[in-house]
């Protein structure tokens, strides 16, 4: 079966389930500090992802800053970006979302 993103399904949900277990799981002290340090990168990548979202469509906004926002977005949305499989899933979740960025996801 594939996934909205064209992949196997199965493989996908076992690679998200193994990060997400390496995510907050660890066996040793060493595995449990890397385990830290990947929730870290996970928690600050996806707070600024949807920052930029906010402010992408904040009419208050200074429309450089959109803008800005907008590129950032975009540029997160990149494959070779961190955690893009999270970023994904947040932009499929949204109608509006997902209209305004599907081109930039995955067929």
């Amino acid at each position: 079966e594939e996934n909205y993103l064209g992949g196997d399904l199965k493989n996908e949900l076992s690679n998200t389930v193994e990060l997400l277990k390496r995510v907050y799981n660890g066996t040793t002290s060493h595995k449990e500090k890397e385990a830290a340090n990947l929730r870290r990168r996970l928690q600050k990548e996806l707070i600024e992802f949807q920052e930029n979202l906010f402010v992408c469509y904040n009419d208050l906004a200074d429309e450089a800053i959109r803008l800005k926002a907008k590129q950032d977005i975009k540029n997160s949305l990149k494959p070779q970006a961190p955690f893009t499989a999270f970023k994904y899933w947040i932009i499929k979740e949204n109608s509006k979302l997902n209209s305004d960025f599907q081109d930039l996801l995955p067929t």
